[in-house]
């Protein structure tokens, strides 16, 4: 996943992490060992800041970026902040 991401043209994870991303975590450590091109990990304080940003992110840069959560109750926060988003 995290090999795919660049690929993709997506250059940024704005992430409220947790225990459920601790292999993620160790993956990207691994992949950063072997120089291996993988996005810049930006550590938010709660799901809607994560969303938020990566939102004003695409609405500046024109470019949608990733957003990983909480399984659960993160992704129920995810659910408001993608609903409070206003693209008039």
């Amino acid at each position: 996943m995290l090999r795919s991401l660049p690929e993709s043209g997506l250059g940024y994870v704005f992430a409220n992490f947790g225990t459920d991303h601790t292999p993620l975590i160790e993956a990207a450590a691994r992949l950063r060992e072997a120089i291996e091109a993988i996005p810049e990990f930006v550590v938010c304080p709660h799901e809607f800041v994560a969303m938020s940003v990566a939102h004003g992110y695409d609405a500046v840069a024109g470019d949608p970026q990733t957003v990983l959560v909480h399984v659960d109750v993160g992704t129920q926060n995810l659910g408001v902040a993608i609903s409070a988003v206003d693209d008039r």
